[in-house]
């Protein structure tokens, strides 16, 4: 059994997120082992001098195999995560089985192997929660993550699950992710669970609905099972000797998964004082004897669309949580302030995401007529099984670091590498690209940011007695901009200004009427 007590307190001003110093984990099929930690954690940008608690570690440890009276064998892999900037916790178990084998090569399977994980919180303050939790099954795997009670989130069946609410000052969470072999067997199969719970002061705001939430999460889950396809890939386009240069790719999707992720959570950054700026994270182009120039183009476009995704979504992540810490200190200058350089973000990222599936797609029709490699989920487990023994391959984890990977972020993609279904990773490359689960992600959370993207900013009062204001627009969308004297009359809008986008911000000054009363302008995208 694994407990965490979660607390969190307000000093000077600034959100602190605290742990007991005791972690103990427990994974238990037949015979128990038991790994344990010390952890003291803080999150709070103002608090981070202080002696011993200035980083943010993580847990995880991996159990050996377990062998049965009967020769059957099972072994888990367990991690878990200390989510920063943030205030929640995130966990990932796998456990896989082996059968014994007799004498003439039948199955004997009668004892029953299981990992759990059980993590126990408390809300010191009344506060908002995002539950997620994903659950998949291989072979004769059962798998289930609870939350609160006994509420079942995900039940021996592939999939993602959320939930979200407010809990009240004081409230006790439970969670419970479980693994165990079907019907009592134990192979051969594996089954794995996730889950993340993130925390947020009741203060502060929602800045997205329901529906843009469940958006960014489809495309987390999309992208993150896009980048362990890549790493797959990658590892069997080293085998068969080809030097592909996939890992950046690798790196983006991981990213933009990472970031879609956290904006479903929609945690808090406190420092709200700065300002973020976009930066392309780093390309691989593809050239050299025997590529077909035209083909490598269009690889080289879909990366680059890549890595310029990669960059403006984590600017608008950190503009998000950082408005997000603005609004948990009362300080409205600089929510306003962080929340402009958001929206500005969102319609270039925007835009971004509508072009990924087209550029994706012309680069799998280039290369899918003279180029072709396969994989089978043999191999992935096979390479799943090294990984989790030896670590990750040293062309792999030397080309992550060249790319400038740093050490979480390369733990991290080797616990979701562990962790994935190896069927869904299995298949032809690139035809294994042409995905429309994903497709339908990008465009859906496009379409999320450019809502969420409708806001005047930058309002000021002329001397000439006319107002202006700033709209970040998406080149190609239609946009119209409406006045109203009265918000109690729903029928009073009328039209201002439409047109079509051709930049990404549009400045209005509005013409005013001698003797028109004061009003109110709104936008809509067409």
């Amino acid at each position: 059994m694994k407990k965490l007590y979660f607390s969190r307190v307000l000093l000077d001003g600034a959100l602190a997120v605290f742990a007991s110093y005791n972690c103990v984990a427990q994974v238990d099929f037949g015979v128990a082992t038991t790994a344990s930690c010390n952890v003291a954690w803080l999150v709070g940008a103002q608090l981070q001098n202080l002696p011993g608690l200035a980083s943010v570690p993580d847990f995880s440890f991996t159990t050996p195999p377990e062998q049965s009276t009967d020769g059957s064998t099972a072994s888990a892999v367990l991690s878990g995560t200390f989510l920063n900037p943030g205030s929640g916790i995130g966990a990932t178990g796998k456990i896989t089985f082996s059968p014994s084998i007799g004498p003439v090569g039948e199955v004997v399977q009668t004892a029953v192997a299981q990992a759990t994980d059980y993590t126990t919180l408390t809300a010191k303050l009344a506060c908002h929660y995002a539950f997620v939790s994903t659950c998949t099954n291989s072979g004769s795997g059962n798998v289930q993550v609870t939350f609160n009670n006994g509420i079942s989130t995900g039940v021996n069946a592939d999939g993602t699950s959320m939930s979200s609410g407010i809990l009240a000052q004081g409230a006790t969470m439970t969670i419970l992710g479980q693994c165990n072999g079907k019907n009592g067997s134990v192979g051969p199969g594996s089954a794995t669970w996730s889950f993340t719970l993130e925390l947020t002061p009741i203060n502060v705001p929602n800045r997205f609905t329901a529906k843009q939430k469940a958006s960014f999460l489809a495309a987390s889950v999309a992208d993150h099972a896009t980048a362990e396809t890549l790493v797959a890939t990658f590892l069997a386009s080293v085998s068969a000797g080809y030097n592909f240069p996939l890992l950046a790719a690798v790196l983006a999707m991981d990213s933009a998964g990472n970031v879609a992720f956290d904006q479903f959570l929609d945690p808090l950054d406190t420092n709200y004082t700065v300002l973020a700026q976009a930066a392309a994270s780093p390309v691989s182009p593809l050239s050299g004897s025997g590529i077909f120039q035209p083909a490598a183009n269009t690889f080289n476009a879909w990366q680059t669309n890549l890595s310029l995704s990669a960059g403006f979504s984590s600017a608008w992540d950190t503009s998000i949580n950082r408005a997000q810490g603005a609004a948990a200190a009362t300080n409205a200058y600089w929510d306003t302030a962080q929340m402009s350089a958001a929206v500005r973000f969102e319609t270039q990222l925007a835009s971004l995401l509508d072009q990924e599936p087209a550029l994706r797609s012309n680069f799998v029709a280039q290369f899918e007529a003279g180029f072709a490699l396969s994989f089978t989920t043999s191999y992935v487990l096979n390479q799943q099984s090294e990984i989790l023994s030896n670590g990750l391959p040293a062309q792999l984890l030397e080309g992550l670091v060249q790319l400038g990977a740093n050490n979480d972020t390369i733990t991290n993609l080797q616990l979701e590498f562990l962790t994935a279904d190896p069927g869904s990773m299995a298949g032809n490359f690139p035809q294994s690209l042409v995905n429309t689960n994903l497709d339908a992600a990008q465009y859906a959370m496009a379409a999320s940011l450019r809502d969420a993207a409708l806001r005047l900013i930058n309002p000021a009062l002329l001397s000439s007695g006319q107002v202006r204001f700033d709209l970040p627009t998406e080149p190609g969308y239609t946009y119209t901009i409406q006045f109203n004297q009265d918000l109690a009359n729903p029928a009073g809008w009328t039209t201002v200004w439409s047109n079509s986008a051709t930049s990404v911000l549009l400045s209005y000054t509005n013409l005013p009427t001698p003797g028109r009363q004061a009003g109110f302008f709104r936008a809509t995208l067409n």
